[in-house]
C-alpha cells in the first residue's frame, strides 16, 4: 500500500481521475506511471560470445494530450523509460549489468473501430542511451550503447463493463524503422576511439533490418474510487548487427501503476482520449 501511495503521489495534485471525471470533455489529458520486474536476456558481442540473463527492472512515465491537428484527431504521446538488468552468464562465473533511458514522442491518429473499440497509430521519434558493463573483462568492460529513430507506432483500445466497472483492455506496439546508432567496430577499443580519436565507423546508419526491434505494452486498466489502476506486461526485443557485432536485449516485465486525467482549458477537439 505504501508503495503504491508514493506512485499516486509522483502524479501532479491537481488531476482528476476517470471516476470523477466528465470523459465527454473534448480537453481529456492523461498521465500515468508504472512500475515492474521480470526477466533478461543480454548478448553483447563486443564483450563475450556468450548470452548473460538475469532480473530486470522498469519504470515507464507516460503522457498523452490532445491537439488541434487533422480536426482534433491526433493526439501527442510521450513515454521516458528507464531500465535496468542483472544478468549472470551461464556457468555464475561472470556477472553483466546492462541498462539505460529511452525518450519517445508520438503523433497518433484515432479511428472508432467499433464501439468501445479505438484504434491509434501514426509516426513517432525515439531516443536512447545506456550501456552494458562485464565484470570479467579486463581491458573493454563496457560498452556504450545509443541511438536515435523514427518510430512506427500503433496502439488498440477495447472499454468494457465487467463486474459493475468500467475496464480498458489497451495494446501498443512501437517499431523503430530508421535512424542512426552508436557502436565500436569490431576489435576496436574505447582507448583507441576517444583517447586517439581513430574513429572507425562508430555512427552507423540504422534501419529496421540492421536493428530488427520491437516494444510492447499490454495493460488492463480499473477506475477505483480515488485512482486508476493499471497491471501489465511490457516486452522490449532489441537487436542489432552492425559493425561485425551482435547485440540482442530481450526482456519481458510484469508492470502496475496508476493513471490520471486532466482538463485543458485551451484545446478543443471533436473525440476524447479512449483512456
Amino acid at each position: 500500500m505504501l508503495f503504491m501511495a508514493m506512485l499516486w503521489t509522483s502524479l501532479p495534485l491537481s488531476a482528476q481521475t476517470m471516476a470523477d471525471n466528465d470523459l465527454s470533455s473534448p480537453q481529456t489529458c492523461m498521465h500515468a506511471i508504472m512500475v515492474g520486474a521480470g526477466w533478461s536476456n543480454v548478448l553483447e558481442s563486443y564483450l563475450s560470445p556468450y548470452n548473460y540473463t538475469g532480473t530486470d527492472f522498469t519504470v515507464i512515465r507516460e503522457t498523452m494530450r490532445p491537439t488541434k491537428l487533422m480536426q482534433g484527431k491526433v493526439d501527442v504521446q510521450t513515454l521516458f523509460q528507464i531500465n535496468g538488468s542483472i544478468l549472470d552468464n551461464r556457468a555464475k562465473t561472470a556477472k553483466e549489468y546492462a541498462g539505460g533511458l529511452r525518450y519517445g514522442i508520438n503523433w497518433q491518429y484515432t479511428w472508432d473501430v467499433a464501439k468501445g473499440l479505438k484504434v491509434m497509430a501514426g509516426p513517432g521519434a525515439s531516443a536512447y542511451l545506456g550501456g552494458i558493463y562485464n565484470d570479467r573483462n579486463g581491458n573493454n568492460p563496457g560498452q556504450a550503447k545509443g541511438d536515435i529513430m523514427v518510430d512506427l507506432t500503433a496502439q488498440a483500445f477495447y472499454n468494457f463493463r465487467l463486474f459493475r466497472r468500467e475496464w480498458m483492455l489497451r495494446y501498443e506496439m512501437t517499431v523503430p524503422f530508421i535512424g542512426m546508432a552508436y557502436t565500436p567496430n569490431y576489435g576496436q577499443s574505447y582507448y583507441e576511439a576517444f583517447e586517439l580519436e581513430n574513429y572507425d565507423h562508430n555512427l552507423q546508419f540504422a534501419h529496421f533490418a540492421n536493428t530488427p526491434s520491437m516494444r510492447h505494452l499490454l495493460t488492463i486498466s480499473m477506475p477505483m474510487k480515488s485512482a486508476i489502476l493499471r497491471f501489465g506486461v511490457s516486452a522490449n526485443y532489441q537487436q542489432a548487427k552492425l559493425n561485425g557485432l551482435k547485440y540482442h536485449n530481450y526482456n519481458t516485465d510484469i508492470m502496475v501503476g496508476v493513471a490520471k486525467y486532466f482538463e485543458r482549458k485551451t484545446t478543443t477537439r471533436n473525440h476524447v482520449l479512449p483512456f
